[in-house]
């Protein structure tokens, strides 16, 4: 059912790394100095691939910000309804 929305993910978490690592290996100038003049330095281009994986991840709730709202809307979930509650309470006063 997710495995297109799992693939392009995973391509954009592989592809994160990839740039990563190039840019690893570049010394601070290069990865700092975009090639062309308006152009994205390496350094933005890796963040950029980073915070893609990331946004993908987290739409997938494969993060730990992602999980933890999971949690709270299971949390909110489990709640008792407090109008229903009340509702059942007034119920029971009035048949008494």
């Amino acid at each position: 059912m997710f495995r297109e929305a799992v693939a392009i993910v995973r391509r954009r978490v592989i592809m994160a790394e990839r740039v990563g690592v190039w840019v690893g290996g570049l010394t601070e100038a290069e990865a700092t100095t975009p090639s062309k003049a308006g152009s994205s330095s390496p350094a933005e281009i890796s963040r950029q691939q980073d915070l893609a994986a990331l946004n993908g991840l987290a739409a997938l709730g494969l993060t730990p910000g992602a999980m933890a709202r999971f949690g709270r809307l299971l949390e909110e979930r489990q709640k008792p309804d407090l109008a229903l509650l009340h509702a059942a309470v007034l119920e029971e006063e009035s048949g008494a």
